[in-house]
């Protein structure tokens, strides 16, 4: 039994080599910026109506701790990036921020505290994008994590560790990409 469970390690240990020395393309390695060109130190996100742009990823981001390097990604079926855009409402309460679908139907929820230009959360949910295409978040593991940071004073982007389905696309890792600007 313990050289059938050594053997297990060693598996999913290739498997994650495997993956981790992919270098997929698809495999966004850090949260789009808005403007480059500025580097704010502090976010002034007020309470209105924005769009929140989700963009689906097929493989996860690279982590590398102690010259090991890591990236698991479980995509079902045959998804493919995908990316949709969602009409939000922000409710801002000091460093508390809440981000919600604005379609009737929605469930989708964001929780977000800001500290400095950096924010970080849950989100979970579903959702309809202006596309028309349906977007779920956290899916029967609850909620997926959220980093992000000001991409200008007025607008954030970020990734999301956990499910999210697009459509079709149905993926689990740490690469989801997500971005949030006020609405035109």
């Amino acid at each position: 039994m313990p050289l059938a469970r050594l053997a297990a390690w060693g598996m999913l240990a290739g498997l994650s080599w495997a993956l981790a020395c992919g270098g997929r393309a698809d495999s966004p390695t850090a949260p789009p910026q808005l403007r480059p060109e500025q580097n704010p130190t502090s976010l002034h996100l007020n309470s209105g109506e924005y769009v929140l742009g989700i963009e689906l990823s097929t493989s996860g981001t690279v982590r590398c701790e102690n010259g090991i390097c890591v990236s698991l990604s479980l995509c079902l079926g045959g998804s493919t990036p995908a990316r949709t855009d969602v009409r939000v409402m922000i409710d801002r309460q000091q460093d508390d921020i809440t981000v919600r679908a604005l379609d009737p139907p929605a469930t989708f929820r964001m929780a977000l505290r800001a500290t400095g230009a950096a924010v970080s959360g849950t989100a979970s949910g579903s959702a309809t994008g202006t596309d028309g295409l349906h977007v779920s978040i956290g899916g029967s593991s609850g909620a997926a994590a959220v980093a992000g940071t000001a991409a200008v004073a007025t607008a954030l982007a970020g990734t999301l560790d956990g499910a999210l389905t697009i459509g079709a696309s149905n993926c689990s890792n740490n690469a989801h990409v997500w971005t949030l600007a006020k609405r035109s």
